[in-house]
């Protein structure tokens, strides 16, 4: 994927990227970042827990999490005894108000459907689709992953496998079709359906939307 530096997009509304895929959307938000440093700001959510894998977050007390549900603070979240976790609305409109594009890097479909029931929010979504398989065992090898994604190796790596273990292996793949089945059948909640086989013809479609 190239990165050239160009002028910033005028289009700065929020940027969700759905879809199961880690290693692709990783490599195309990368792409997009270092395309144009200074114009996206990837947003951190808070959770509940001290320490939740290897994202970048906020840490908010149980009784301070549940007052901002209540008080619809929060742009999606979800509710669990071991670890809620939320990205808040105002940090989705801080980035937007300091003329960046706030990106809402990991949701899933109930995540879409909160995000689209805040109507001062337009934002721009796209589902990531996951590569054949194939293709992504050919990309999960540490000779592919990006030095920013190294610490994550082992998680990718164990995903794979699960993936490869029936019959969990159907149960993953039928979550993933209910999941794409379910969002396309609203049209409102993708302006874009990426294929990931070509991360070359993924990120040009993805560049043609953001600055489009």
């Amino acid at each position: 994927m190239t990165s050239i530096m160009i002028i910033p997009p005028h289009d700065i509304r929020p940027l969700v990227l759905c879809g199961f895929s880690v290693l692709e959307k990783h490599a195309l938000l990368s792409a997009l970042q270092d395309l144009c440093p200074d114009s996206f700001t990837v947003v951190k959510r808070h959770n509940t827990a001290p320490s939740v894998g290897h994202d970048p977050f906020y840490y908010m007390s149980n009784e301070k999490f549940t007052n901002s549900v209540s008080d619809g603070d929060f742009a999606t979240y979800t509710l669990s005894r071991e670890c809620s976790s939320g990205i808040l609305k105002q940090t989705i409109s801080a980035a937007t108000s300091a003329g960046r594009i706030a990106v809402v890097p990991r949701a899933d479909v109930r995540a879409i459907r909160q995000l689209a029931s805040w109507e001062e929010l337009d934002a721009r979504y796209v589902y990531i689709m996951p590569p054949h398989p194939y293709v992504a065992e050919a990309r999960w090898t540490p000779g592919y992953v990006e030095p920013g994604i190294v610490q994550i190796w082992d998680e990718l790596r164990d995903s794979l496998a699960e993936l490869r273990r029936p019959p969990l292996s159907m149960s993953i793949r039928r979550e993933q079709k209910a999941e794409l089945e379910d969002a396309m059948a609203n049209p409102r909640f993708f302006d874009l359906v990426l294929p990931t086989n070509d991360l070359d013809a993924a990120f040009s479609s993805l560049v043609s939307l953001v600055w489009g």
